[in-house]
């Protein structure tokens, strides 16, 4: 028979234990999981949510990586229906203080950012920035035309064969 608790389902049934079986053991259970990450996930957020809210800061690359980590918590706690609005509060803003400090090394007119003000466009960068605030889009207003020069200029940045040019250093290739 079926019986439901918060979040989970159980399924009772009957089967028949094999005569070999060991004494005092006639019990079997079998675990299955929609969703590979989400025990994993859910651990870590419920005993480390402090951990996922950064205040983002720094360079343009740092800007992101600390920024993604709030976008991506913003957005599994909203899937799951865990998101309190203390929490989501907190995120929208660092979402927000994210943007707003990495376009200090947006590159008007080009649609690129760079990791300083005073260095070259990063490929790599660029298409970062466009991957996390294309997401943002959902939670808080991203300038359209940011979006669209940013996507141009990643097209003039690609190569015949579909790979594309990195014209500056990647400092944090952990994130590559």
């Amino acid at each position: 028979h079926k019986h439901f608790e918060k979040h989970r389902q159980f399924n009772e049934i009957d089967i028949r234990m094999p005569a070999d079986v060991i004494p005092d053991s006639p019990e079997c259970r079998v675990n299955i999981g929609g969703n590979l990450m989400g025990l994993t996930v859910s651990a870590v957020i419920n005993d480390n949510i402090q951990d996922l809210i950064t205040r983002p800061g720094g360079h343009g690359e740092t800007i992101l990586i600390r920024t993604a980590p709030n976008l991506y918590t913003l957005m599994y706690l909203s899937a799951i229906n865990r998101l309190t609005p203390d929490i989501e509060q907190t995120l929208k803003r660092h979402i927000r203080n994210g943007y707003y400090g990495e376009i200090s090394y947006y590159k008007k007119g080009s649609g690129c950012f760079s990791i300083w003000t005073h260095t070259p466009c990063s490929t790599w960068l660029t298409a970062f920035a466009m991957k996390v605030f294309c997401q943002t889009t959902k939670f808080i207003f991203i300038e359209p035309t940011v979006l669209c020069d940013t996507a141009s200029w990643l097209l003039t940045m690609q190569n015949d064969n579909g790979s594309f040019i990195e014209n500056y250093r990647v400092y944090h290739k952990e994130m590559s």
